[in-house]
């Protein structure tokens, strides 16, 4: 920053400061990156957890179908 006073002739430049402000970035920049590698890790599953989700997924449906088949058979149950 530099101010010139009128009359006087007199320059006041002031320096530094900056060096702070970029390592607040740099921290800033980290903690970013850190946050999106965590929410990528978090919604990628793996290969055999999809499998098993799929799995599990097929025998509730063929549980709800045999309730549904009991239910018809046999109603009062």
């Amino acid at each position: 920053m530099a101010t010139e006073q009128s009359g006087g002739g007199t320059t006041v430049v002031k320096s530094g400061g900056g060096g702070m402000m970029l390592i607040g970035i740099a921290v800033l920049a980290i903690v970013a990156l850190v946050a999106v590698f965590l929410v990528v890790q978090s919604q990628r599953n793996s290969p055999g957890q999809q499998a098993a989700d799929a799995a599990t997924s097929v025998a509730s449906s063929a549980a709800r179908a045999a309730d549904d088949v009991g239910a018809a058979v046999n109603p009062t149950r």
